[in-house]
């Protein structure tokens, strides 16, 4: 069964889009690929971080 799909909205300044859609255009990706990568990578790296650091202080208990 395939994964729903939900909205985000996000309000930023014109800049930071102006220079969101340029990295998108210069990658051949689109905003939107653009965006959810670059935010995927990101949540995996802090949890990722967050879980290594619980992880290593219940060890050292």
């Amino acid at each position: 069964m395939p994964e729903s799909i939900e909205r985000f909205d996000i309000r930023l300044p014109a800049n930071a889009k102006r220079l969101l859609v340029e990295a998108a255009e210069v990658s051949g990706n689109t905003l939107t690929g653009l965006v959810l990568n670059a935010a995927l990578d990101k949540a995996r790296d802090i949890l990722q971080t967050h879980r290594h650091f619980t992880l290593s202080a219940a060890e050292r208990c």
